[in-house]
Order: structure tokens, then sequence, then C-alpha cells
């Protein structure tokens, strides 16, 4: 699927305050884990930040980070916040509340193919990134049928906040678990109203 960037509808992508999970350096994945005191300020940040745009619509994750998060981004507006089952986070299965350190040192050579090629690679009794894309384009879909111009804000922690990006502009690669450094933080992209699926 390929989207165009030349359109009037803007998508800003982001992502959750941190949990206590993320500043443990552990994966979160699709755990519903709220914010830490800390992953608070980043979502106040990031609202604080977003205040001077006029939002249409707010989508979210399913992720109580990701819900506490784009109520921040809502408050004092006339915004409601959707939930939107299509952008549960990356089922990373048994992997699940483990250390990154740990799985790095335990499972070398398998961390090592997931940091050069994160689509090959399948957590115990989790999914791959690629499948994610179908929620993904089904999203995104919803998205382009009800706005065709104006500002959108998806909240969607990583590796999902990536494989959005990447369906919109083609050059994210969704990364490996990160730790709480990208909490918080967001990007614009266009994306066009009409797209070959």
């Amino acid at each position: 699927m390929k989207y165009s960037k030349h359109n009037d509808l803007q998508i800003i992508i982001v992502k959750p305050g941190a949990t206590d999970l993320d500043e443990q350096g552990r994966i979160v994945g699709s755990l519903d884990v709220p914010l830490s005191e800390s992953g608070e300020q980043q979502a106040k940040d990031a609202a604080a930040e977003l205040a001077s745009i006029k939002l249409k619509a707010v989508y979210c994750s399913p992720s109580l980070a990701a819900q506490q998060t784009a109520v921040q981004l809502t408050l004092g507006t006339w915004v409601k916040v959707r939930v939107d089952a299509n952008l549960k986070n990356m089922d990373h299965g048994l992997w699940h509340g483990k250390e990154i350190d740990e799985l790095q040192s335990n499972q070398p050579k398998l961390f090592r193919q997931w940091e050069e090629n994160p689509a090959s690679i399948c957590p115990p009794g989790g999914e791959t990134t690629n499948d994610l894309l179908p929620r993904v384009d089904a999203m995104l879909k919803t998205v382009t049928r009800k706005h065709k111009t104006g500002t959108v804000v998806i909240v969607a922690p990583d590796p999902m906040a990536s494989v959005i990006a990447g369906r919109i502009d083609g050059q994210h690669e969704p990364p490996i678990m990160q730790s709480e450094t990208e909490c918080g933080s967001h990007e614009t992209l266009s994306l066009s109203p009409r797209f070959a699926v």
C-alpha cells in the first residue's frame, strides 16, 4: 500500500508517556499498564506542544497508557478520544515484562536478528511486526474515510507507531523495543485520502 504525501490531511503520531516497565527497560508490548509519574508529565508536555493545533479527532490504542496520554491531548476541547482496537500494540508473547538487556544477553543471536530484521522474528506466543499491517491498514482506511482535511492524532506505542508511520511514508522501520527515551514524542505526517489497498 502506498500513500501519497500531497494532501491536506495531517496525521500526528503521538507515542504514549512512559510506564514503570518502560523505565525499567522491560518489554511492554500489548500489556495494559498505566503511565508512570514521569510518563504523566511526558503526556502533559506533548499536550502543551500540540495545544495550538486544532484537532479534528484523536484515535488511540486500547492500552491504558495510550488512553491516559490521549485524554491529556483533548483536555479543554470538544474532541472525544476514540479507542480503536486496530491500534492494539504488538503482542510480544512470552517476552512481555522481560528486561531488554536480559533478552540481549541470553539470546544474543536472536536479538541481533531482531535488530537487523524485526519482521523476521516472532516472539514465542506472540506476533511479528508484519502481523500488525492488516490492523494498521484498516485503521488508516477509517481515518481517511472520515477525515479528508485537517489534523488527526493517533496515539500508539512502538512498534505500532513506527509501523503506522511506515505505511504512511514508506521510510520508517519498526524498531526493536526501546526505552522511555521515545515515550511522549510525536511527529507529523501527511496522509492521502485516496490510497490503493
